[in-house]
């Protein structure tokens, strides 16, 4: 009876450090891939809670998971508060399961609980349209002041790393269907500044639609002026081109793309700035 116990004591302590094994295998996985994950951890909990200290979950953009914090609906919030918010920086969510957490959970385990969530990949996303020479600057110099750079282009030699080697990730993609390549992330930065206006018009159409953090496009008063009344011309609203900040930049007389790239990222720095206020 005694070898019986010890057994089923081994045999749980195995799988337990099987579990913890799989998670940083994964772990491992998706920083080759450059994929996102988020890592979920129990720092602290009291009372009746599911989930033990230090137990861990992956979650990844879809809300895949691998690993658990105890199951059940407190962690399918945390799972869908994740693919939501998508937190691009450590932080720690609290939650006191009391009588209000009830009526919005379901939960009546009652206790307290929390969890810090971190991205694997930590930085603001950025999506450039278009891998020409001020996408050149402006994927070094943003990449360099914290944001996480993916360059997309019809070109696979525009859309590649010898271009592009500060980048987090080139994409080569079909400008009619941007959003079968990459995600639309309300917390993300979109730029547009292909190889020609057309592609441009392509691209805003599709973006304008969607809930985004910032949507900025390259180009002359005139080239905005003449974008602008195309897609007015075919159903846009004015109000769906007012969250377009375009001509994009910081104006302090820049012509040379490394120039260019200075007056975008300035720009880019004092929203994020803002939005942390």
């Amino acid at each position: 009876m005694i070898i019986s116990i010890i057994s089923v004591l081994k045999r749980k302590q195995y799988l337990k450090e099987r579990g913890r094994v799989k998670i940083y295998e994964e772990i491992s996985r998706a920083i080759v891939n450059k994929e996102q994950l988020w890592i979920v951890t129990i720092t602290e909990n009291t009372g009746s809670i599911p989930g033990k200290t230090g137990m861990k979950m992956l979650v990844n953009v879809m809300g895949e998971i691998k690993g658990t914090v105890g199951g059940g609906l407190l962690e399918h919030w945390i799972i869908e508060r994740i693919k939501v918010e998508k937190p691009c920086s450590a932080c720690v969510w609290n939650y006191e399961l009391n009588e209000e957490f009830e009526n919005q959970v379901g939960m009546i385990c009652g206790g307290n609980v929390s969890f810090l969530v971190e991205p694997l990949i930590e930085g603001q996303r950025l999506y450039l349209f278009g891998g020409g020479h001020c996408a050149m600057a402006l994927s070094e110099l943003a990449s360099k002041c914290g944001f996480l750079v993916t360059v997309c282009d019809d070109r696979s030699e525009w859309a590649s790393k010898d271009k592009h080697p500060f980048a987090f990730e080139t994409k080569v993609i079909d400008f009619k269907e941007v959003f079968s390549c990459i995600p639309a992330d309300k917390n993300a930065y979109y730029i547009i500044m292909t190889h020609g206006h057309r592609n441009d018009e392509v691209v805003l159409k599709q973006l304008i639609h969607e809930e985004l953090c910032f949507i900025g496009m390259l180009g002359s008063k005139q080239k905005v002026h003449i974008t602008f009344n195309h897609l007015l011309e075919h159903g846009i609203s004015q109000i769906q081109l007012d969250k377009v900040t375009a001509p994009i930049g910081i104006p302090i007389g820049s012509h040379e793309p490394m120039e260019i790239a200075v007056s975008i990222v300035a720009q880019l720095i004092q929203i994020r700035n803002q939005k942390q206020i």
